[in-house]
């Protein structure tokens, strides 16, 4: 018996079909060039692990740091942008493909991480969230032994 490869009719390009559900979906398309849903937005972020501590970075540029609230909820770290921007507008645009859209991202603290000595930075859309590990956790080098 051989194996012949199916071809769904509404994938093939073929036939017209171009991945959109409906009529209303491509004409929305045509004048919104936003390819995903931006009330899942979250910024990207980088975690960096060293001997001394945690480092995370989060990509949000346009914002200023009294616009973004950094807090610890027992083991939790929020940071979070509640944008001031009015959500409606009387504008009209021909097009308008960026928006200034609320954030929350949250990370489980380590408990090797001293909360207390947490700090934070902001400099060209970027924020760096040091954590630093306790005193007694911290990974020392090797030490050499003098021999008497």
């Amino acid at each position: 018996m051989a194996l012949i490869h199916y071809k769904s009719p509404e994938l093939n390009h073929s036939n017209g079909y171009n991945g959109y559900k409906t009529f209303s979906e491509l004409v929305n398309s045509l004048f919104n060039n936003n390819n995903h849903d931006c009330r899942t937005c979250r910024p990207a972020a980088n975690i960096y692990e060293s001997s001394t501590g945690y480092r995370i970075e989060l990509a949000i540029p346009g914002l200023e740091k009294n616009q973004v609230k950094i807090s610890i909820d027992n083991d939790l770290l929020v940071l979070k942008h509640e944008s001031s921007r009015e959500k409606k507008s009387n504008n009209v645009y021909t097009r308008h493909e960026f928006s200034y859209v609320d954030f929350e991202r949250s990370f489980i603290i380590p408990e090797n991480v001293d909360s207390e000595k947490i700090s934070a930075n902001y400099h060209n859309g970027l924020l760096i969230v040091k954590l630093p590990l306790k005193e007694d956790q911290v990974k020392k080098g090797p030490k050499e032994i003098d021999i008497k």
